[in-house]
């Protein structure tokens, strides 16, 4: 693993444990499971059965569910799908997932959290770890140069007469 490209990640496992470690995020999707260098320099590869989440956290140290909204408070800002995932183990959590099913992984989601700017800035969730996902909405985005503008009548035309005089 390239420590340019290592991030900060704090796995929940079921059972409530967490395990800190660094992951290459280009690579770390094995098909075994989740491949993780933990802070004592051991290479592990976490089964995705056993993982809640993964957490992409700027520091270790903090439960990420202690301390990350689990809900929006009202409608989302950034564009994409607002999804609100319901865990096997009864718990939940809203976010928000590209709207490009081409980015839509088999192993799972990766989504923006409500408040991706305090801890946690991306959280995947294995598909094992899924009973359902909600669609809560789509939250678009005009496309670029898609703005409608008034139409600018051509100068020197003029509107024809309906009615025109002398007859």
């Amino acid at each position: 693993m390239s420590i340019l490209r290592a991030k900060k990640v704090t796995v929940r496992r079921f059972g409530n444990d967490n395990l800190d470690g660094f992951v290459d995020p280009f690579r770390y999707l094995g098909d075994a499971g989740v491949e993780l260098t933990t802070s004592d320099a051991r290479s592990v590869v976490l089964p995705y059965a056993d993982i809640r989440a993964v957490y992409f956290v700027r520091k270790f140290g903090t439960n990420p569910e202690r301390y990350q909204r689990l809900e929006f408070g009202s409608r989302p800002k950034l564009a994409g799908l607002w999804v609100r995932l319901l865990f096997s183990d009864g718990g939940h959590m809203e976010g928000i997932i590209p709207n490009d099913l081409l980015l839509m992984g088999q192993r799972g989601l990766t989504i923006t959290p409500p408040e991706s700017n305090i801890h946690a800035r991306s959280v995947f969730v294995p598909a094992e770890a899924l009973d359902h996902v909600v669609v809560r909405g789509l939250i678009g985005r005009p496309p670029y140069g898609s703005r409608s503008r008034p139409r600018r009548r051509p100068v020197g035309t003029s509107q024809p007469l309906l009615f025109p005089s002398g007859q």
